[in-house]
């Protein structure tokens, strides 16, 4: 454990963890270390890869957002959605068959860099409106994209949380962060966590400290229920008991399809055999766990 992980996690502070649960930290740079120990370098290109990634996950009869569009200088294919190669073709999806809201992401990307939610296109301006009601060109737009690992760029089905889940926190999707160890006998998870959306976020990140805005809540592996949520304001980590913008108490609250969710975690988390260690967002929709 380093000193920003002391300091940045507050570990000092008895009144945010108990003995036991200081015990069980590890600190940002043994997480590093357990990657490179526990996975296979040559398996994880497949996992950070998002084409080959929900290739896998169709093909193995697990749910995944539905990919309307892709990207990609050299169109790369994947579970048989169109791909566009130059800038004019991908504009004039994007004006004609697009299904909206699509949400955007680089295929290979991570901590919600290069996201974007696209709520609706504007015929009379030629203009696509965003979730926060800005607006941009489509020609700018698509000059815009970003691929910084050169291997493409996706248009997802915007998925919608599950009814309970939307009462509590909106109409956003906040997904679970679901670690699992692959062992030889099988795979086990071992932690949950659950990332909240606020505000006008459109990605449920909440990075180390919470500078995101977004909250954080434990998880009782038994039961599925909501422990403590925590998230940050100004400098300083607090506790919350009710969501910020809906009011609605968080506390106590049952994740929806909690078994279900262990289950698919567990079983899909063999796909990927040579990777010991993985760490799985799921979110729980109306259809399910995705």
């Amino acid at each position: 454990m380093g000193q920003s992980d002391y300091y940045k996690d507050r570990l000092f502070d008895d009144d945010f963890y108990t003995p036991e649960m200081k015990a069980q930290f590890v600190g940002w740079r043994m997480e590093v270390w357990l990657d490179k120990v526990l996975n296979d370098v040559e398996s994880r290109g497949a996992a950070n890869d998002k084409l080959q990634f929900y290739a896998l996950m169709q093909a193995s009869g697990f749910q995944s957002p539905e990919i309307y569009a892709i990207y990609h200088p050299r169109a790369r294919t994947s579970c048989g959605a169109p791909s566009f190669d130059n800038p004019e073709s991908l504009e004039r999806f994007l004006r004609e068959e697009m299904k909206y809201p699509v949400f955007t992401k680089p295929v290979h990307s991570n901590s919600a860099r290069g996201t974007c939610l696209l709520t609706d296109f504007d015929v009379g301006t030629n203009e696509l409106i965003h979730h926060d009601g800005t607006r941009v060109g489509v020609q700018k737009f698509v000059a815009n994209i970003h691929d910084p690992r050169g291997l493409g760029y996706l248009f997802l089905e915007f998925l919608r949380p599950h009814e309970h889940i939307a009462h509590r926190c909106g109409d956003r999707l906040s997904a679970l962060r679901v670690i699992v160890i692959v062992k030889p006998d099988g795979a086990k998870v071992i932690r949950a966590v659950w990332k909240v959306q606020t505000g006008d976020n459109i990605h449920d990140h909440f990075g180390r400290t919470g500078k995101t805005g977004n909250l954080c809540a434990s998880i009782d592996m038994k039961t599925g229920r909501i422990g403590r949520v925590v998230g940050r304001v100004g400098l300083e980590q607090t506790e919350y008991e009710c969501h910020p913008d809906t009011g609605q108490n968080l506390i106590g609250f049952q994740i929806p399809h909690w078994k279900e969710l262990l289950s698919a975690s567990k079983t899909a988390a063999l796909v990927y055999p040579k990777l010991h260690f993985q760490h799985w967002d799921i979110a729980i929709t109306g259809r399910g766990p995705v």
